[in-house]
């Protein structure tokens, strides 16, 4: 289970999906507190995949008004 705390004010709680790996965790939306309007922009997945090369990937979705959002951030380390 993973709660997001929102800057929004809302805080979608996410449980671990039966497709997640030692590699990938995959967090599917059951439910969320604080929402004012369910029309209104809250987190309905979460994922974080460890890339065979060592950099880590997030993609994040959000519902609002029924429709989806997704995005992709990929962090990787960098040494000087």
């Amino acid at each position: 289970m993973a709660t997001h705390y929102c800057a929004q004010g809302n805080q979608p709680r996410l449980r671990l999906a039966p497709d997640s790996t030692e590699a990938t965790l995959h967090f599917t939306f059951p439910d969320v507190t604080n929402l004012a309007h369910p029309a209104n922009s809250h987190l309905v997945d979460l994922k974080f995949t460890l890339e065979p090369d060592g950099r880590l990937q997030r993609e994040e979705t959000y519902r609002e008004n029924g429709v989806e959002d997704r995005s992709t951030l990929l962090l990787e380390r960098i040494t000087r």
